[in-house]
């Protein structure tokens, strides 16, 4: 009698705990999605810094939000990282950070190296609109300067239409030197896109006060 007792209380037992685990199983695997999301979104969040310069960039910028950021040097060295934002109404702007494997990279714009790499960014802009049969038309090429808690930083400012069968859309870069490193902006407003005047500055004048040295 007993050792039947036994055999039963052992199955019932065991048929307990399987309905327990089949029960727990889906609740575990629920919190272990859910822990997961919450720490990519607290990563999302941080902001992100850029080890060789020290250069940090937040989450959201003057209205633009972070969507993503990407190693470059890791696959070819001098290509640096891309830092991409959107503000959400049809405008995207792309910090980059890089030496383009040069050395000497000197703070400002009056390095014959800015020079050189300002031509290079403006053929890159042309040559990629005429791969697309679109047309560019340079509108504005001037000499910046942004205010910061030590002096005033200059930056080298270019500003661009490209017209294509989608529409007509623009689009700004800024270049200058800053610890080593080229600083890049390029910001693009799409056709039908939305990019007030003092958002466009509050974005540029804060990455460029953010890598003064």
């Amino acid at each position: 009698m007993d050792a039947a007792i036994s055999q039963s209380t052992l199955r019932h037992a065991d048929f307990l705990i399987k309905t327990i685990m089949n029960f727990i199983q889906p609740i575990t695997l629920g919190i272990a999605i859910l822990t997961l999301l919450l720490s990519a979104a607290q990563l999302h969040a941080q902001p992100l810094t850029h080890p060789p310069t020290g250069i940090t960039l937040p989450e959201e910028i003057a209205g633009f939000t972070r969507t993503n950021y990407q190693d470059y040097e890791s696959k070819q060295p001098g290509l640096g990282a891309g830092y991409n934002f959107n503000n959400g109404k049809g405008a995207v702007a792309t910090v980059y950070i890089y030496t383009a494997g040069q050395t000497g990279i000197a703070s400002g714009v009056d390095s014959p190296l800015l020079s050189r790499m300002r031509e290079q960014t403006l053929r890159e802009i042309v040559e990629f609109a005429k791969s697309r049969n679109e047309i560019t038309e340079h509108q504005s090429q001037r000499r910046l300067l942004v205010k910061t808690e030590a002096a005033e930083m200059p930056v080298l400012f270019d500003a661009l239409v490209i017209t294509g069968p989608a529409g007509a859309r623009d689009t700004m870069a800024w270049l200058w030197g800053a610890r080593g490193h080229f600083v890049k902006i390029r910001m693009t407003r799409l056709p039908k896109g939305e990019l007030p005047q003092p958002q466009m500055e509050a974005f540029y004048e804060f990455v460029v006060r953010n890598t003064a040295d």
